[in-house]
């Protein structure tokens, strides 16, 4: 009898010190514990099983809910956690829907809580916030989650939530195609104080491509020419387009010259920015009426790109060309390029839609 009693009480203790569980996401079955604990991944979790701690760590997007102990209160760091986790969790699934209006807000308060991290999560919504303000035409709030994002990838850190999706980021440069670093003076100066933060905790190579990116949205060659031998191939690219706002017109001119040489052999996308920034050069930088001809049709180029071009790129372009055309006395092509003007409003603003 004493010894069915003491069975009954050990079993009794087994039950309550495991009867808490991680509740997970997408139908996946919860997980009992006996101790838990926040980390930057996810919530640890360790269950002692015949004599052995097993344990688990499920990621703060995966997470539903976990239950609290007795005194109703979770363990340090969960809740806050449990909130990071829910932001990842709509964004991603109102993402993934096509929704991205009300994935944006989400990304938007994750990335604000991960922006110093170094790990899957950070990318998760470094990501999920460039995709979002891309499809919504807010390019200005994508700069610094963009930056981040190349350094992350570089450093083998990745996400693979988006795995199946078109890749937004270029293995090649590091770059992101419909994130071309020219907006309008306003959210240019906000992206280049919001890059000038982020470069305060970067390394050499960050600080030197976000340097980079502040010069061509605020227009400025103060960068450094000479090129580091171990610079990847975006930061050279960023460069030249960079040598393009030089006052030295010689200098100018070589880097259109390097520009030029592989640009047949480029993707439409790199070939596009390209043409613009070129074309925007000389429509701005020379003075030679016959120069600035040739700087209206490269930025002419930038429209038959088609998809491979974000819309504002494409206003910016014939904005520039009509503005340049009506400057040198072609009246009748500024006007004609005035109404394509409004046609890439209008197409812009329907799909920037809600």
């Amino acid at each position: 009898m004493i010894a069915s009693l003491l069975l009954s009480g050990l079993m009794t203790l087994s039950a309550s010190v495991a009867d808490r569980e991680v509740h997970r996401r997408f139908g996946i079955g919860p997980l009992p514990f006996d101790r838990v604990e926040a980390s930057e991944e996810g919530v640890r979790i360790y269950l002692k099983k015949d004599g052995i701690v097993q344990e688990n760590l499920v990621a703060w997007d995966r997470v539903a809910s976990i239950d609290p102990p007795e005194n109703g209160l979770l363990e340090p760091g969960l809740e806050q956690k449990l909130q990071l986790g829910t932001w990842l969790w709509r964004g991603h699934g109102r993402l993934l829907r096509g929704d991205a209006r009300l994935a944006l807000p989400e990304f938007t308060q994750a990335w604000k809580e991960l922006e110093k991290s170094r790990s899957p999560l950070a990318a998760l919504a470094a990501e999920g916030l460039v995709r979002a303000a891309v499809l919504r035409q807010q390019p200005e709030v994508a700069m610094v989650p963009a930056l981040a994002l190349a350094d992350l990838h570089a450093a083998g850190i990745r996400t693979d939530r988006f795995d199946g999706q078109p890749a937004i980021l270029d293995p090649a440069t590091g770059l992101i195609p419909d994130l071309p670093p020219t907006l309008s003076p306003e959210d240019a100066a906000l992206a280049a104080r919001g890059i000038a933060e982020w470069m305060a905790s970067a390394d050499e190579a960050g600080r030197v491509r976000g340097e980079l990116l502040q010069s061509l949205l605020l227009r400025t060659s103060t960068v450094e020419a000479k090129s580091n031998r171990n610079e990847n191939e975006g930061t050279r690219f960023l460069r030249l387009l960079v040598e393009l706002e030089s006052d030295d017109s010689k200098r100018r001119q070589r880097a259109r010259d390097r520009l030029a040489l592989k640009l047949d052999d480029e993707p439409a996308w790199r070939e596009a920015w390209t043409h613009f920034f070129v074309g925007r050069s000389l429509v701005e930088n020379e003075e030679d009426p016959a120069m600035r001809r040739i700087g209206v049709l490269e930025l002419l180029h930038v429209p038959p790109f088609g998809s491979a071009v974000p819309p504002f790129m494409v206003q910016q372009a014939l904005m520039l060309a009509a503005e340049t055309s009506r400057d040198i006395g072609d009246i009748q092509a500024a006007n004609l390029l005035d109404a394509l003007v409004r046609i890439a409003h209008n197409r812009g603003s329907m799909e920037n839609r809600p």
